[in-house]
């Protein structure tokens, strides 16, 4: 696992890469300093951390891309490490990557809480909750089709899935906007305990996930 852990470190501090994840990690930060209390929405800077979250993560998918692309899989296959360790190697750097997108995206809400109605830690946790679930889903649905039928086909998957993240969002947005009833419910609800259930929901079906790619990869063809 730390070899693995380590070619994963080197290829993400590739320049390139890195350029890449730096760009991404200002743009998913730069909106805190530009949030206009009296112009800004919370949901909206869910929305958008949410994308933004969604395209910074899939850096790491991307790496899957480079290892086939130098057959390192193929190498990594007759080391002693397993195929169920290579799989779990990625899904570690996933997580990791995603943690810190969300934490940069979110940013903006927690600046537009600060500058309206103060800190609040239960809407500050909703937030990431919102934003690292959604994404955890994604990538739980996008990661088994890359280990199990390659990157090109991931790529496919990951463009169909970020089509119908941007169709949510933009159908979320107009249900702010238009529906009255549905965020007063939101304002009445237990935002502390409604975050813990979407970390719960998102992190099992994330952890099957996991086990779907592990099987998947163990029955492909390398």
């Amino acid at each position: 696992m730390k070899g693995l852990l380590l070619r994963a470190w080197y290829a993400a501090t590739k320049p390139l890469t890195l350029l890449v994840l730096l760009l991404f990690g200002i743009e998913a930060a730069v909106p805190s300093f530009t949030v206009d209390p009296n112009e800004s929405e919370w949901f909206e800077c869910i929305i958008f951390g949410t994308m933004t979250t969604l395209i910074g993560s899939s850096v790491s998918v991307a790496l899957l891309g480079e290892d086939e692309m130098v057959r390192w899989h193929i190498f990594s296959a007759t080391t002693p490490a397993a195929r169920h360790t290579y799989v779990s190697c990625h899904y570690l750097v996933t997580v990791i990557t995603a943690a810190v997108f969300t934490l940069l995206s979110s940013l903006a809400s927690l600046v537009l809480l600060l500058k309206t109605t103060g800190f609040d830690g239960k809407q500050y946790l909703l937030a990431l909750a919102v934003i690292s679930g959604i994404v955890m889903v994604v990538l739980s649905l996008l990661l088994p089709a890359v280990f199990r039928f390659g990157a090109k086909t991931g790529l496919v998957v990951f463009i169909v899935l970020f089509i119908a993240v941007v169709a949510l969002c933009a159908v979320l947005t107009v249900m702010s906007s238009q529906n009255g009833e549905w965020m007063q419910w939101l304002e009445n609800t237990d935002k502390g305990f409604l975050a813990l259930g979407i970390f719960a929901c998102a992190g099992t079906i994330f952890a099957v996930s996991w086990l779907l790619s592990i099987a998947g990869y163990k029955r492909r063809s390398l």
